[in-house]
């Protein structure tokens, strides 16, 4: 007994000696830990910041290169050859691909800082596709790719961020061209259902694996395979897509066979569109080629070129 009252304080020092160094450990581990994320967060904002700052740097020649270009080619007195020309449509178009990638730098840089911001208008979603694929249409023409549209003959209201609206469909569209082959197909649609307004962009391209489907639209993110290398990319746009879609309150996603063919559909609440007064929506919908748009009788009418069911 005698042995057992003399160990018991030993152990119990033991014990409290033990908890010491637990309780030391677990406060450095914490202060190291909170260092970290200090260092994190600095880090964090240093390439926001420098994101911004080099995009901004870098946005003002692009705008004089592209202002001097367009000029060029606008006036093409002073004997300039068929080569010239051509090589400044080239240069043209580099600039555009440079002007684009900073736009996403900048969007990125925003995203990171949370610091991007919509600026809500009530607009018609069908004229605003008609003026995105009016503006799309000379790229698809360069691979002789054909456009179709599923719309409706009358107003759809929404109350969104136009800009950033047409920056997301022009993203889809420019990857639609982008993996389809010359003389492919590309088909834009939209439509009111319930209290949504649907997107939908497909093409009859190269498709896109159920694995890299599941990380289409994560930051970076390219799949890797021998029809997707050869073309340029950066993995943002996709990103930027899908985070001005859920700002909105809504949702993308993607239907693909790895044999061939794409879609891509997302939609925004429509809970707070507004019609200005005179105006009014509707549900009837023409599927026509472009190019024929204005040639369709308003009394033809199609069913609707895509499920409202296809995005969850």
């Amino acid at each position: 007994m005698q042995v057992a009252t003399h160990l018991t304080p030993a152990i119990q020092n033991a014990l409290d000696h033990q908890q010491s160094i637990r309780l030391s450990e677990e406060r450095e581990r914490s202060l190291l830990l909170d260092v970290q994320n200090q260092e994190l967060q600095r880090l964090n904002e240093a390439k926001s910041q420098f994101l911004s700052t080099v995009s901004h740097e870098l946005k003002t020649p692009l705008t004089s290169i592209s202002a001097f270009t367009d000029i060029l080619l606008k006036n093409r007195q002073g004997g300039m050859t068929e080569r010239d020309l051509s090589q400044l449509a080239v240069v043209q178009r580099n600039n555009r691909r440079l002007g684009s990638l900073i736009d996403d730098l900048l969007d990125l840089s925003r995203l990171d800082r949370d610091s991007m911001e919509l600026t809500r208008t009530s607009f018609d979603v069908t004229a605003l596709i008609k003026e995105v694929v009016e503006g799309f249409q000379p790229i698809a023409d360069t691979k002789a790719q054909s456009v179709f549209l599923t719309l409706t003959r009358r107003p759809v209201w929404l109350l969104a961020d136009k800009d950033r609206l047409v920056q997301v469909i022009t993203n889809l569209l420019s990857n639609a061209s982008k993996y389809s082959s010359e003389s492919g197909v590309i088909k834009i649609a939209t439509r009111r259902w319930k209290d949504r307004v649907y997107f939908s962009v497909s093409d009859n391209g190269i498709g896109i694996s159920e694995e890299d489907q599941e990380s289409l639209f994560t930051l970076f993110f390219r799949a890797d395979n021998e029809n997707t290398r050869s073309e340029p990319g950066t993995g943002i746009g996709l990103y930027i897509a899908r985070s001005i879609v859920e700002m909105h309150g809504g949702k993308i996603g993607v239907k693909s066979s790895g044999s061939g063919g794409t879609t891509v559909n997302f939609y925004i609440p429509a809970a707070s569109s507004t019609a200005p007064s005179g105006h009014a929506s509707a549900d009837s919908t023409n599927i026509v080629p472009w190019s024929r748009l204005d040639q369709v009788p308003d009394e033809q009418i199609d069913p609707p070129g895509f499920s409202a069911d296809e995005v969850g």
